[in-house]
């Protein structure tokens, strides 16, 4: 089985203090190319989250051997992941209420602590 980490998933973790490289627990770690790249814009802004985006990429900067990176074949990241975990069955590891409603295995964080998964 594999996972594929989303936007929302990492930074809430960053946020809450939980190691998202943890989900490896379900499965190898898929990050796509524009994941990272909504991290390293959103890492560049002056937006609240830019701090959490910049400590995510040092994370997965430093676990890199825990990651395959993919390319989404779709302009829409979130529509891509939907794609993608539909096509290959993929775990989806999000916290966005719009991909949680379109794919079936879910890895969420509960109770702002635990790595939960959902069908």
């Amino acid at each position: 089985m594999e996972v594929l980490l989303d936007t929302s998933f990492i930074l809430s973790c960053v946020r809450e203090k939980v190691d998202f490289t943890l989900a490896d627990e379900y499965g190898k770690l898929l990050l796509a190319r524009e994941v990272i790249q909504e991290l390293e814009k959103l890492a560049s802004s002056k937006r609240p989250d830019s701090n959490l985006a910049t400590l995510a990429l040092k994370i997965i900067d430093c676990n890199k051997e825990k990651f395959r990176i993919i390319e989404l074949e779709n302009e829409d990241v979130d529509s891509g992941i939907i794609e993608y975990a539909r096509a290959k069955k993929t775990i989806v590891a999000t916290m966005d209420a719009r991909i949680k409603k379109f794919v079936r295995k879910k890895l969420v964080l509960r109770a702002r602590k635990t790595l939960w998964l959902e069908y």
